[in-house]
């Protein structure tokens, strides 16, 4: 069997978890031995590929291709250029030769490559990584208000867009069901979001639960972590307190400012216990009045809380094991947090929002402290009462990714015998 998978972006360009989830998938499917042959290839700049063209393989690599598709309407994902979008779609598949795409997201791509791929006799898979079909404020699933949204209806929409009415959205769905109807099976790392497409309006026999692989270097390092679990690093940041960590962006979706503000109301000797390492990038890329706002919080948590600038994902298990606890914030349902994936793997103590993904996923970990998301008090709480986690073996808590893997090969056979499902 033949794979092309495809990416919103190529993580060395673009490190996201979605990103970096299809690239890990693409690592290992091509050392399955169902397959014969797999090809990477992940949207890119113009610029990143060199010499004006628009296909071209990263940095040399013959079995991972950029390619820049023409620009895509953010509100429903159609393409700017049908065209030349699918001139490009039939070089892919000339190029790689694919018995299945399985694509990872359809941002940057241009949601009508469904349909022209199958058209074409070629099976489609889809990981959804988001509820970004569902929502269209960035897939967040959150109100304007701050508050979480249980579903989505096109006249609630419309309140959180004033420019856009509830026909517009109503039309907005009926051409993305339109096209994902093409799409011969559906993956989600999780129940949760599983779940939420169902009653969304996707068919249960079109969706399967499977875990997105971590890289074979993260388990790697995850490996070497847990058997020297005993070696203390030299470089100890925060000698004598409770350490906490967050790893992550840093945008209004990702709940740092909630961690600071729950900051903000402890006394002074509760902070003097602690210090938090906030590790991340993107804040120059947030609003100005976010920027600002986060500046106060950080001035006023001045005394335990520390920016700790961005940081390469080769070690990010080397600066997680520096921490006693890492914290998943996020005010959104979130969908299979990376973070705690990679967490978990070299067995780390979590604190993190009772909600979506990271409840199921948390529910993994040795030792969780849930918080409802956005509860400041309640954070505050815990962070209050919180001690060193008890001494246990760093034991993985992620699943068997070679096992993923195989369910997903196992979805892929599947799909070669099947009848498309319509919503």
């Amino acid at each position: 069997m033949n794979v092309a998978v495809v990416s919103h972006g190529h993580p060395a360009l673009s490190p996201g978890g979605g990103e970096r989830a299809a690239y890990a998938a693409f690592e290992y499917l091509k050392r399955h031995n169902s397959i014969e042959r797999c090809t990477f290839f992940s949207y890119a700049k113009q610029s990143n590929i060199g010499r004006g063209d628009k296909f071209g393989a990263y940095h040399g690599k013959r079995d991972e291709i950029l390619v820049s598709a023409p620009a895509v309407s953010y509100f429903n994902f159609l393409s700017s250029d049908y065209v030349y979008l699918t001139g490009l779609v039939d070089k892919m598949l000339a190029y790689s030769e694919p018995d299945i795409v399985h694509f990872h997201h359809f941002l940057n791509w241009g949601i009508e490559s469904f349909e022209h791929i199958r058209r074409r006799g070629v099976r489609v898979i889809l990981t959804l990584h988001e509820f970004i079909a569902i929502c269209c404020r960035d897939g967040q699933m959150l109100r304007t208000n701050g508050r979480l949204c249980e579903a989505a209806y096109a006249s609630d929409c419309a309140n959180c867009f004033s420019n856009v009415s509830a026909g517009q959205f109503f039309v907005r769905e009926k051409i993305i069901k339109a096209y994902l109807s093409y799409v011969d099976h559906f993956i989600a790392p999780s129940h949760f979001l599983a779940q939420r497409y169902v009653e969304w309006g996707l068919h249960p026999s079109k969706i399967s639960v499977v875990e997105n692989p971590l890289s074979l270097s993260t388990l790697e390092a995850a490996s070497h972590i847990n058997g020297h679990k005993n070696v203390k690093d030299s470089r100890n940041i925060a000698k004598g307190r409770i350490k906490i960590g967050y790893f992550g962006q840093i945008n209004a979706y990702k709940g740092v400012d909630v961690l600071l503000r729950a900051v903000a109301l402890l006394d002074q000797r509760d902070q003097d216990r602690l210090f938090i390492g906030i590790h991340g990038a993107n804040l120059d890329l947030q609003t100005v009045q976010f920027q600002e706002t986060l500046s106060e919080l950080l001035s006023k948590a001045s005394s335990c809380a520390f920016l700790m600038g961005s940081y390469d994902n080769a070690r990010v298990l080397n600066l997680m094991d520096e921490y006693d606890w890492i914290i998943v914030p996020s005010i959104w349902w979130e969908n299979s947090p990376v973070v705690i994936q990679e967490a978990l793997s070299i067995g780390k103590s979590l604190i993190c929002s009772n909600v979506g993904g990271m409840a199921e996923k948390g529910l993994m970990g040795r030792q969780t402290l849930f918080f409802e998301p956005g509860n400041i008090a309640q954070l505050a709480s815990i962070l209050s009462n919180l001690e060193v986690p008890a001494a246990a073996p760093k034991t993985p808590g992620a699943p068997t990714y070679a096992q993923c893997v195989d369910e997903i090969v196992s979805i892929y056979k599947a799909c070669g015998h099947g009848h498309l499902v319509r919503f």
